[in-house]
């Protein structure tokens, strides 16, 4: 396939999960330094996605939105012509929307076990892969970090990752000020702090 110049890419899950996709994204925008690269995400996804330099339209689509509001936004997706689209998961219980989307190459995982996504995956995706953890565990080798796997399907449309990947989220220096102020109130005395989202 020709390089791509409308790319679109799907992120439907967490907010960990979008975090680690920014490398994989990161690397697309490396490799088609001039495509038109978009994403669509869940509403709750998208202000962290907007801050991400190297897409340049981030769309929200509810699940649970009225059918016409959905219907509205596939509309959308289907007037860019997109010639892939990207699945990032490892999530295929929206495979179906790449296909909706229009997109001529459409890339993703799918999970073995279910026989409806297993008789629609040839559908839905032009280019389907076994999910990481059902080759690990069939192979009984470690389940890759979710920033190899989302990695791996990008670079099946010809992206490297760099050996080193970044997981960096960008902040504003107003937002920095804020956290700053925030944590000298709330902890006067103290000047470093180390936090942990269990």
């Amino acid at each position: 396939m020709r390089n791509p110049e409308q790319i679109l890419l799907l992120k439907m899950d967490h907010i960990g999960d979008a975090l680690w996709s920014f490398p994989a994204i990161v690397a697309l925008r490396s490799a088609f330094p001039a495509a038109k690269i978009d994403m669509l995400c869940t509403p709750y996804l998208a202000e962290a996605f907007r801050r991400v330099a190297e897409l340049t339209q981030v769309m929200e689509y509810d699940t649970s939105a009225p059918l016409s509001e959905r219907q509205m936004v596939l509309r959308q997706l289907r007037r860019q012509n997109y010639d892939v689209a990207i699945v990032l998961g490892p999530v295929d219980k929206v495979n179906h929307l790449a296909f909706l989307s229009g997109a001529r190459e459409r890339i993703g995982y799918f999970y073995s076990g279910n026989l409806l996504r297993s008789l629609t995956r040839r559908l839905f995706l032009t280019q389907g892969f076994p999910h990481p953890s059902d080759v690990a565990g069939k192979t009984g080798l470690p389940l890759p970090h979710e920033v190899a796997a989302m990695m791996s399907l990008v670079e099946k449309q010809g992206a490297s990752l760099s050996p080193d990947p970044k997981l960096i989220f960008p902040i504003t220096a107003e937002e920095k000020e804020s956290a700053a102020a925030f944590l000298h109130k709330l902890l006067p005395e103290k000047r470093s702090f180390a936090a942990l989202h269990l």
